[in-house]
């Protein structure tokens, strides 16, 4: 279940946990699948200069807030120097 609907909205990440942060508010820790992708040329990079904690708010989901909070990476790519990936 958590694979088949990470893959109908969140291309490239997985389901890692959910939390339930009160009345009518739920939030989706996504866990990335492949390497990170440069924001600038689209190049898949492997050498990872930094990361960060991110919050997204997403459409709601049933009755429910939906927040979505994912790991960005920030790449050091052969043509482009350090970007921040593609999401």
């Amino acid at each position: 279940m958590k694979s088949v609907l990470c893959s109908l909205f969140w291309e490239g990440y997985t389901l890692y946990k959910h939390k339930h942060l009160g009345k009518g508010h739920l939030l989706f820790i996504l866990e990335a699948l492949n390497d990170p992708v440069c924001g600038g040329c689209g190049q898949s990079c492997r050498r990872i200069h930094d990361q960060s904690l991110r919050r997204i708010r997403d459409c709601d989901l049933l009755d429910q807030r939906l927040s979505l909070e994912l790991s960005v990476r920030r790449v050091r790519c052969g043509r482009c120097g350090t970007k921040t990936e593609r999401i």
